[in-house]
């Protein structure tokens, strides 16, 4: 891909082999910034960009203020592949880049995971997923995607999730075509210990491996995301969430009690017209104005 402007948009774009020279790009970086007013604020854009099939990667910087280095910057990494052993070493690939950009410009990167597979190679969904945990990602599965069999391990990984597609589990089957009844049930519990100790590495409550274990690898069972919220993949980490509610009452100027205690309050107050996805209600509730009054966010 090469470098290019498009003045009618005040969008700048990067190919892939400028940011491998982020030691050279720098500050610079803020020189390539277009200017596009909306409104009262001036806004501008730049970003890089790269893909291979199944798997695409895009970085996009905003500046509010004319001339300054970027103030938010977005990573959004695409999948749309069946899942294979070497997507880990390309994740790997891609976060390296991708922190080599944020660092030439000085800005950390909020990551942001959209998912849609049919699944794949459960080994290889394991580390890739441990590795999306490490880099504390947001995943999504978008209204028109799928996240099927051995995706949902990356769907668990996630710090923060949004799911309006499809979801489906069933139980990973073996590609040995031969073995003893005895031979079959030791491969089967050592699997099932592997998924376990997997989603306690994810926070999730291990009965959702149990429910797993007991779907017919032909017979796929499709989940609701009041279904998902019930096994424990939910919007949110419970660490991170209480990573975020810490964090928040220091802002406040409050104890993380009163700030619970907040919340609660606001949960019971606000919670009309929200969607009947738990996912998408629950992003409508933060960013709603009754909330956020009454956590103390917003002063009318």
């Amino acid at each position: 891909m090469s470098p290019f402007l498009r003045d009618e948009m005040g969008f700048a774009t990067l190919s892939e082999g400028m940011v491998m020279g982020a030691s050279r790009l720098g500050k610079v970086f803020a020189v390539l910034i277009l200017s596009l007013v909306l409104g009262e604020s001036p806004l501008a854009r730049a970003g890089i960009a790269s893909s291979v099939p199944g798997l695409a990667w895009e970085v996009e910087c905003i500046e509010i203020e004319k001339g300054s280095p970027p103030r938010t910057c977005f990573a959004n990494i695409y999948i749309r592949q069946e899942i294979e052993r070497m997507l880990p070493v390309r994740l790997a690939s891609i976060f390296e880049k991708i922190h080599a950009f944020s660092a030439s410009v000085g800005v950390d990167l909020p990551l942001e995971v959209t998912l849609s597979s049919k699944g794949g190679d459960v080994d290889g969904a394991l580390a890739a997923g441990r590795l999306l945990r490490k880099e504390r990602v947001t995943i999504s599965v978008p209204n028109d995607d799928e996240c099927l069999s051995a995706c949902v391990f990356l769907l668990m990984a996630g710090v923060q999730r949004m799911v309006t597609g499809k979801v489906a589990i069933h139980r990973p089957y073996s590609i040995e075509t031969s073995g003893t009844p005895a031979q079959l049930t030791t491969v089967r519990r050592a699997l099932s210990a592997k998924l376990t100790a997997y989603a306690t590495e994810m926070n999730v409550p291990t009965r959702f491996v149990d429910e797993m274990m007991n779907v017919p690898s032909d017979t796929p069972r499709y989940l609701r995301a009041a279904e998902l919220f019930a096994f424990g993949i939910r919007e949110i980490d419970p660490v991170e969430d209480e990573l975020t509610s810490i964090a928040e009452a220091r802002v406040l100027k409050i104890s993380h009690a009163e700030l619970i205690a907040r919340r609660t309050r606001a949960r019971a107050q606000c919670a009309g017209g929200l969607s009947p996805n738990p996912f998408v209600a629950a992003a409508q509730m933060k960013v709603g104005r009754c909330y956020l009054r009454l956590i103390g966010l917003l002063i009318d």
